[in-house]
């Protein structure tokens, strides 16, 4: 019911490689101006501090868990996350 930012803890749980975080932005985010490596890979928040005041922990484009991202930049997308309880869904 909650949807949120995952953790840098969560990241190294859920999505231990590099790879696992690559993300690619929707056409909206494109359009609102989110920042693209050449291979078309975004930035994106977390919900952790970084390592200085106004800082915050960003995945790069290359998947990379990066401690210094600013809060003021406004390239970097969202990637929302929902624990989603697979003891409540029914196949059918």
């Amino acid at each position: 019911d909650k949807v949120f930012l995952l953790s840098k803890e969560e990241l190294r749980e859920y999505l231990p490689e590099d790879a696992d975080r690559l993300c690619l932005p929707s056409e909206y985010a494109l359009s609102a101006g989110a920042g693209t490596d050449e291979d078309g890979h975004c930035f994106w928040w977390t919900r952790s501090p970084g390592n200085h005041h106004g800082k915050i922990c960003v995945i790069n484009p290359n998947g990379y868990l990066d401690p210094d991202g600013r809060v003021l930049y406004t390239y970097i997308c969202l990637r929302p996350a929902v624990w989603v309880n697979i003891r409540d869904l029914t196949l059918e």
